[in-house]
Order: structure tokens, then sequence, then C-alpha cells
């Protein structure tokens, strides 16, 4: 059995079916409701069926039941109306094809515009019925999708005959036809249903096309026809479009189009036509075809006459600005989400400027604008091929493309400085498309050319907002801090420079653009002519126009062709004269400073960059010029160029094989030293040149500072003459500082095993182990030292407490080095003849401005000398004079305000102690109740007294408060000021000054030597034992064993304290120590 003769066996019985159940209704013995049971039979089987199966006799078959129920419409629920279009649509696509015509073919286009035209009057844009009562009057939209289907089918079932074609164009049809697009027309778009909108697309489609062949019908349908459409087109916030209804809209106009003002159509038709200079007042607006009922006459009258309207130059002038109009409205089209819809407006753009650019020469640069505009979409690469085409063939349209360019060029200034960003993107890409587009066309450009290389530097103006000279926005980066630049720079950092006129998001893709445009202009070996101008307008312009101009050159020399490494071509014809002129211009801007415009300062670093990455190790000798201008930007209080100086530095120091910037200035240290003693030799006090020189100290070490004397001597005189000047000062000190800090690292002056370890001046103090004998020697020694200085005293009657009692300790041994007070047989050597009086002279001059107002330079000279006496004290006969000179300054630190220059003048002081040993043992004798004044002030600041208190008064006052202002815990333990600075909150800077004070303490015990009043009040400072470290401790018991001893019975540590001493406690009155 064929498929013919089985979808007969399938369609008989629902056919059947169908026909009984209509004949009961007429009959008024049916229910309606199985009218619509059988069609729902039958739509289902006929949706079953292959589409092979089906042919016009079985068409014809199935039509004659579904013709009884179209009689009974009125009288059937709507659901019954439906799924009999529905069925009718099935039919004419897969039965009658291209067979439907005559009169059934007349008859169903009038059946399918009545029941369209009365949806469209009573469903309007509301809801879709879906209820099954009977039909009153008002078709739902499904039904509307299914009347328009059948419409779609009908009319391209007849096109595709040629007896079909023919009766469309009869006069009896055309009115009906007419009729048809009103309806189709006013659905579309009236209706807010999707599905609707889709299928009344379709049909219209399907109508243009069939009668397409015939110019004088549908030039007589394209008023109504376009206005209908641009309203649909038109994006609206009443209704939205679905993306399959915009394209199919699209399409249906370009088909208009081709069909009625096309060249070729106009030609065929014999219409003389437009030339570009027509009276532009014949346009009319399209909005006054608005009103539907107006549109609906015209149509009538269109479709009724006899004839066809007079299409001739008067008819195309007209609708052209009709059509002018209509396309305007469409524009906004070029932004739509679906990439579908921007292909479809680009294929009928190109359809205008392409086979309608005779016809339509209004319409043709809004056009050319949109296609470019469009030319960016990667949905358009296939069809841009076709536009090229046209350009290179059509000058008309190449003219209109240079005057688009020539008006863009003009107006983008504007657009740049305005608010809108996105607008700023689009219309700086769709300048350069057109003129990338005008380049390749092949056509002659030199005018816009010249237009737009001008413009190029303005255009980077005015996106950097640099018109007024004033500095771009930008975003600071974090600055980076001088003290850590050696760090920084000792290793390999970054290579790529930051963005030098901008950090906004918004700003750099502008700037993107334009450089990916100079990229392409070298890729088409078109760069060397905006190369050579850009060069000309940086020696001739000032300010942000010069800036700009700066970095478009720099731009142009990053770029690469790939002809020329295609064609192994000689490009130093050009790139190499423009990047030898940029470094000269660059170079002369790093040595005259910061310039006004710091971008300027940018883009000169990244061409000395860039000009060492072009000579490689043939850049060296280069470096003279520019090694210490690029490392004084390394001071610049902006971070921006701070941070381009650091990358030109990576980017220097491989360039010329350094291993690291370390190396390179290591390397190229001469150069540095004498551009640094050149500048102030001539008293140039900028303060870049000072911390060069220090942060050169920091990265070259020791081996620089020998070669620094005369560098020296330069400050010193700067320091004489402009000692008044604070910041000044300071950073002159600072550079100072630092090359003390390096010269004290020199090998030589690293005194082995100078005070580190524990001095044995307590190792021969009296111990309970000594006998009856040696302690009278002892004491009869003393008597007889003393005896002298106390003339007015009776023998055998001293004072109890003796103005200058001697230390308890006393030399460990005879080969202990002789005073320095003492003349020497011969003097020795300077343990680094070219380093050690340098950092003598650093250290003597500190004497003079350590009584300086400002807190930051004190604290940095007393910092420095802590750096340096350890390395000065490794030659006597200089260290110990040297400790004469500071002394007074050092002691009158001690009462400064600032605890942090308190903390720094006793760690001056401790380390003299530690150096100088015995030499010390006066001075500190004299400066201990400033000492035991600094302890009260630490005290105070802990415990919260207010007031100068007892700690003020004096070494006396302190040894009787020291047991008086014990703080106990729970326990009964005493707690010292260690631990209360752990469990409150003390401020750093006390905490500092504590610690240094325990350190003049522990030194002054074990290197120095004092006396017992002192060493009772260091034991009262330091206590309680118990919460003393090992260290102190046993500084403490190697001078005096039995007094700590005794401190620990009194702290209430009775345990660790020997029996045997415990049991003597009442017996005897400890020395040191008053139990």
């Amino acid at each position: 059995m064929d498929l013919r003769s089985a979808a007969f066996q399938r369609l008989k019985p629902a056919c059947v079916e169908l026909n009984q159940a209509v004949l009961a209704v007429q009959g008024r013995s049916g229910s309606p409701a199985h009218v619509t049971e059988r069609l729902h039979r039958l739509r289902t089987t006929l949706g079953q069926l292959p589409q092979q199966s089906l042919d016009s006799k079985l068409a014809e078959y199935v039509f004659v039941p579904l013709s009884h129920v179209l009689r009974l419409t009125q009288s059937l629920p709507i659901d019954a109306s439906e799924l009999t279009f529905e069925c009718l649509a099935i039919l004419l696509r897969d039965g009658w094809r291209e067979k439907v015509v005559g009169p059934l073919a007349a008859q169903l286009l009038i059946l399918f515009t009545i029941t369209a035209d009365r949806s469209k009057q009573t469903s309007g844009s509301g809801p879709a019925k879906t209820t099954s009562r009977p039909n009153d009057g008002g078709p739902s939209q499904a039904l509307l999708v299914a009347v328009f289907s059948c419409l779609e089918y009908l009319l391209h079932g007849m096109n595709s005959s040629e007896k079909g074609r023919a009766q469309l164009l009869e006069s009896s049809t055309l009115p009906n036809l007419g009729q048809s697009v009103v309806v189709i027309s006013d659905v579309l778009v009236s209706s807010d249903q999707s599905a609707t909108q889709l299928a009344a697309s379709k049909a219209l489609a399907s109508l243009v096309k069939s009668i397409g062949h015939d110019h004088k019908t549908l030039a007589s349908f394209l008023p109504g026809m376009v206005s209908s459409l641009t309203k649909v087109l038109t994006p609206s916030t009443q209704i939205r479009r679905p993306w399959k209804v915009l394209s199919n809209s699209l399409r249906i106009v370009k088909s208009l189009l081709l069909g009625t003002v096309s060249n070729n159509a106009a030609a065929e038709a014999g219409i003389t036509v437009i030339t570009p200079s027509e009276n532009p007042e014949l346009a009319t607006d399209i909005a006054a075809s608005d009103s539907r009922n107006k549109k609906a006459n015209i149509l009538q009258d269109s479709t009724r006459s006899s004839t066809a309207p007079k299409l001739d130059r008067s008819w195309l002038e007209a609708t052209a600005g009709q059509l002018k109009l209509a396309l305007a409205n469409i524009n906004r089209l070029h932004s739509h989400d679906r990439q579908e819809v921007r292909l479809d407006l680009f294929d009928l753009y190109l359809t205008v400027v392409r086979d309608c650019s005779q016809t339509l020469p209004k319409c043709q640069q809004m056009c050319l604008e949109i296609l470019i505009i469009l030319s960016e979409d990667s949905a358009v690469e296939d069809s841009k091929a076709q536009l090229h085409e046209a350009l290179r063939t059509t000058e008309d349209l190449s003219d209109s493309l240079q005057s688009t360019l020539r008006d863009w060029a003009v107006s983008l200034p504007a657009v740049l400085g305005g608010a809108d960003e996105d607008k700023k993107n689009r219309r700086l890409k769709q300048l350069f498309t057109a003129y990338n587009m005008l380049i390749d066309s092949g056509q002659e450009t030199r005018t816009v050319e010249d237009l737009i290389i001008a413009e190029l530097p303005e255009f980077v103006n005015t996106i950097t907002g640099n018109k007024d000279g004033s500095r771009s926005t930008i975003t600071e980066v974090p600055p980076v801090r001088l003290d850590d630049l050696p760090i920084t720079l000792q290793s390999r950092g970054s290579l790529t420079f930051a963005d030098p006129l901008s950090s906004n998001g918004h700003q750099l893709s502008l700037l993107h653009s334009i450089r990916r445009q100079l990229q392409h202009l070298s890729d088409v070996d078109r760069l060397a002519a905006v190369a050579d101008s850009l060069s000309s307008l940086i020696r001739s312009t000032e300010g942000g126009l010069q800036t700009s101009a700066f970095y478009l050159a720099l731009s142009s020399l990053r770029t690469t062709s790939d002809a020329d490494a295609l064609f192994n071509l000689d490009i130093s014809s050009w790139r190499d004269d423009l990047l030898a002129d940029l470094y000269d211009f660059s170079v002369s801007i790093l040595t005259a400073g910061v310039s006004t415009h710091s971008q300027n300062t940018l883009l000169a670093i990244e061409t000395v960059a860039i000009q060492s990455t072009a000579l490689g190790q043939a850049f060296r000798p280069e470096l003279l010029d520019v090694l210490y201008p690029v490392l004084s930007f390394l001071a610049s209080s902006d971070p921006r160029i701070t941070n381009h100086a650091i990358t030109c530095l990576n980017i220097m120091a491989q360039s010329c094989e350094y291993s690291s910037v370390r190396d390179l200035v290591v390397g190229n240290a001469d150069y540095i030293t004498n551009a640094i003693a050149l500048k102030l030799n001539a008293f140039e006090v900028d303060p870049e040149a000072p911390q060069v020189l220090a942060m050169a100290a920091n990265l070259a070490g020791p081996d620089l500072v020998p070669y620094l004397g005369d560098t020296v001597d330069s400050i010193f005189a700067i320091l004489d003459d402009y000692h008044g000047y604070e910041k000044l000062v300071e950073l002159l000190f600072g550079a100072l500082r630092a090359i003390a800090k390096q010269g004290a690292k020199e090998p030589r002056l690293q005194v082995e095993g100078s005070k580190a370890k524990e001095s044995s001046s307590y190792q021969s103090h009296w111990t309970p182990s000594e006998d009856i004998t040696s302690l009278a020697d002892r004491l009869k020694e003393r008597k007889a030292k003393h005896l002298p200085s106390l003339p007015n005293e009776a023998p055998d009657d001293p004072p109890d407490d003796p103005p200058d009692d001697p230390p308890i300790s006393i030399p460990a041994s005879t080969s202990s080095p002789p005073s320095p007070h003492l003349p020497s047989d011969a003097t020795p050597a300077l343990p680094a003849p070219q380093t050690y009086p340098l950092l003598l002279r650093i250290s003597q001059l500190t004497a003079h401005y350590l009584p300086s107002p400002s807190p930051s330079l004190r604290l940095s000279l007393l910092t420095l000398l802590s750096d340096i006496l350890p390395s000065l004290a490794a030659h006597k006969d200089s260290f110990l004079p040297l400790i004469n000179t500071l002394w007074p300054e050092i002691v009158s630190r001690l009462r400064d305000e600032e605890p942090a220059i308190v903390a720094a003048a006793l760690r001056v002081i401790e380390g003299m102690g530690r150096e100088a040993g015995g030499f010390m043992r006066g001075r500190v004798r004299d400066v201990w109740p400033e000492l035991v004044r600094v302890g009260g002030r630490v005290r105070r600041e802990v415990d919260g007294l207010a007031g100068d208190g007892r700690w003020g008064q004096g070494a006396g006052a302190v040894r009787g408060a020291g047991r008086e202002m014990d703080v106990r815990d729970k326990t009964g333990m005493a707690v010292g000021l260690t631990r209360r600075m752990e469990v409150g909150y003390v401020d750093p800077s006390i905490k500092g000054m504590w610690a240094a004070l325990k350190g003049v303490l522990v030194v002054a015990l074990r290197d120095v030597g004092v006396g017992e009043d002192m060493f009772e009040d260091a034991l009262g400072l330091l206590g309680p034992v118990e919460r003393m470290d090992d260290k102190e401790r046993r500084v403490l018991e190697g001078v005096n064993l039995g007094a700590v001893w005794l401190a620990r019975y009194r702290e209430g540590m009775k345990a660790d304290v020997p029996e045997r001493i415990r049991e003597t406690v009442g017996m005897y009155r400890w020395a040191g120590v008053t139990a």
C-alpha cells in the first residue's frame, strides 16, 4: 500500500465522524463539543501524516467536512475554528501546494482576510481566548496565528505557479489582496502577542514575494507597508517585538526596496533617476500616514483603480523622502542585542547603498554611517566584503564616506569631552573603522588622511582631560618607600610600564583603541607619515598637546609591521629616526628635572627604556647621561614617576646585561658620584641628590664609601651655608647616615670580639670564699689610697658616706690595655685608611646638629652614632677623643621631651660604655643621676604617677624609693617594670626608653664598673631579681652575689638564699645593701 492510500485509510474515519457530528449539530441533535472533539482527532491525524502522503485530491476530500464546519462558525466554540484553520494550513502546505488556484484560491483569500479582520476588530491585543463557549464574534489570538499561517501557505502556493501569480495580479483579486495587506499590517503593528506578530510577518513576507515580480502592483502597496513596518521596527517600550519579527520585517523592507526603488527596478520601469542636487523639500513626513483610516483609503484607491499609480520621477522623489524618514527610524536597531537583527539591518542598508545608489542618493550617507557602525560586529564579517567591494567600485559612495569621516573627525572632540563613556568608545571605533575602509578602498584619501593625523593628538588630549594643561585623572599607585628601594632594586622587577596618561578604565579603553589604530596603520604601511607629523608637533607645541603627540609617537614606535618582517625590509628610515629624535628630547626633559607636565617625564623615562632595549649592551655609554636622572626620580613625590623609574632601571639593567639594578648602580658608581658631586659643588641644593646618594650607597655597599670623600666635603660645605634649613639638613644627614652605615660594614673595621662577650671587670670582686687575710689586705689598700684626699678628717673616724666612693670593680688582669691618658711610644695605624677618617668626620659633625629643633634630625643623628661607634672603636686614639667631643650633647639629650630620642641617646651611651670600658667610669658616675631620673620617668609613665615624684629627686631619694614603690602581686611577689608593661598598655616609645635604660645599666655594671651606691640604684631599678632576665641577673651576681641574695631574701624568696646566709641576717650589716 502506497503512502497516499495509507493516508486515505487514516483520514477517512476522521472525516466521516466529523461530517456526522456537523450534520447532528445542524439537525440540532448533536453537541458542538462533539464537533470540536472530531476536529481535534482530524488535526492530530493530519499532523502525523508524512508530507509526501498528501496531495490535492486528498486535500479536497478533507476540505469537504471542514467547509461544513466553516458554515457553522458562529454556532461552534472558538476552539473549533482554531482547529479548522490549523487543518486548512496543513492542507495548503502539504496537500494543495502550487495547485491551489482558481475560484478556490480566491475564496480562501477572502475567507482568511475576513476572519483576520474580525479578529483585529474584536480581539485587539488582548490575551487569547481559550474558553469552549460558542463564539461571540471575536476569534482568539491562536485563531489569528492559524489564519495567518493559512494566508502564508496560500500565497506561497499561488506564487509557485505561473497561473497562480497571474491570478494574484487580476483586477478582481487586487482589491482582496489590498485588504489582506491592510489587515496583516494592522495586526502586525497592534498585536502584543509574539506568536501573532511572527505569523503576521511571515504572511506579509509571503505576500510581498508573491507580487514582487510586478513593479506597479508592489509600488502601489509600498507606502502603506513601509509605514506599518516602520512602526514595527521602531523600538518602543509599549510593545516588545520578538527578534524574529524584526528580522522578518527588515527582510520585507529589503524586498520592497529591491522591487520598487532599486536602480534596476527604476530602469525597468523607465524612471529617470534622481540626481544628488534634488530639493530636500520634496520629502514628506511619513508620520502623516499613521492614521489607519487614511492609509486604508489610499490603498483602496490604489487597488480599486483600473490603473496603477503613475510611476515617474515625481513619484520616486516623494517615495525617496518617505523612505529616508523610515530608515532614520529604523537606525536604532544597530544596537539590538541579537546579532541576527544586526545582520539583517546590515543587509538592508547594504542594499540601499549598493542597489539604490542612484534612486536614493539622500539616503546614502545615513545608511553608510550605520554600515560602518555595524562593521565592527563579527556577525557581519561575511557581508563586509560586499561593502568593501562597493566602496572600490562606486566613487560616489567613497565621496560619501569621506564626508562622513570629516563630520565625525570634527565632532569627535565634543563627544570625547562628554559624559557618555559608551558613546565615546563607539564613535572613536566608528571613526577608525570608516578610515580603514577608506584606505582599503584604494580611493584618493590624502585630504581626509591629513585631517585624521592632525586631529589624533587632540583626541588623546581630550580623552585624558589635559586640554587646559591640567593633570589627567589618575588613581595614585601605592608609593615606594625610599628605605625599601635598595631591597626592591636588588632583584629583577617589573619590565612593563603602567599607562603614563591615565589609570581610568574608560580612558584606557579609548587609548587602547587609538594604539590599535596605529598598529593597523603600521600593518598597511601608512604610519610613517603619522610619525613624521607627530615628531614635528612635539617640538612646536607645549602643554597637553605636546604630551599627546609624545604619547602617540611613542606608541608608534611600539607597533610592529608584519610586512617588514615578511620581506625583511629596512625599517630604519623612519623608526630609527623617530626614536633618535624622541630620545634626544627625553634626555633634555630628564636632565632638566620634573617638568610641568609629569606625563612628559613618564614618557621620557619610557623612551630611555625603549632606546636601551634597541641598543642593548651598546647603550652602556649612554648611562653617563641618563642613569643619574632616572635614579633621581626615585625620590619623586609622585609615586607614578617612582614606579616608572624602577621599571626603567630594570629594563636598562637587562638591556645592558647586568644581573640586577644593584650591579647596574655599582658598575656605574663613578657616573653617579660624579653627577652628584657636580651638583653639590655647584651648591645645587635639590633634594634628589642626597637621596640618590643614600640609595646608591645602600645599593653599592662599603665598596663605594672610599670614593665619596670629596662628596662628603661638599655636603659639609652645604651644611655650613644652609644649616638653618631643617629639611635640607635632614636630607643631607640622611645621605651621610647611609654612607656611615655602609662604611661601618668595612671588614677591617669589624672588631673581633670587641665587647660582645661579658667583661671580666667584676670577676675579681669579693666572694664568700676569700679568706680573712686577703680581705684585710684589700681594706688596707683602700684606706691608704683615700687618706690623702681627706686631710681634715680624723683617721680613725671615717665619714659614713664618702664623697667619691671608688668603684667596687677593679681591672681583671694586668694584661689589660693601658689607659688612653698615658703616652704611647707608637700610634697604631688606622684600620681602614680611606673609610675610617670619613666615618670619624661624620661622627664629629653630628655634635653641632644634635641641638637641632627637629626631632627627626636629632633621632637620625643619634641612630647614626649608634650604627658607627662600634666601627670607630677599632682605633682607640681617635675613638676616645670622639667620646669626649660628643659626650656633652649626648647627655643633654637625656632630658629631651621625645622618648624615642632619649632612648636613642641611651643606646649611644651604651655603645660608648661597651667600647670604651673603664674610660667611661667617671662620665657614667657623673651622668648617673640623669639615668636614675630617666628610670623614674619610665616608672611614672607606667604607674600613671603625676609630677616629678620621688624619682626626680636624685640618686639618694631613689635608693629609698626603690623599696617604698615596690608593687607586689597577689602572692606577695614583687612585680618589676617590665612585667607591669606586659600587663597593661604602655606607649611603645616608653618601652623603648626602658629597654635602652636597662642596656645602659647592664653595660655600666659589666663593662664600665660602678660604685656601691650606684650598684644599689641599679639593683633597685632592675629589680625585683626574680623578674630579671638571665643576662641581667648574671651581671648583678657577678658584681655582688651577696647583695643579690639578700635582695631575693627581702623580696620573699627566702628559699633561694643559702641557710648560712639567712642565719647572719640579724648579725651583720651587708655591704652595698641596707638590711
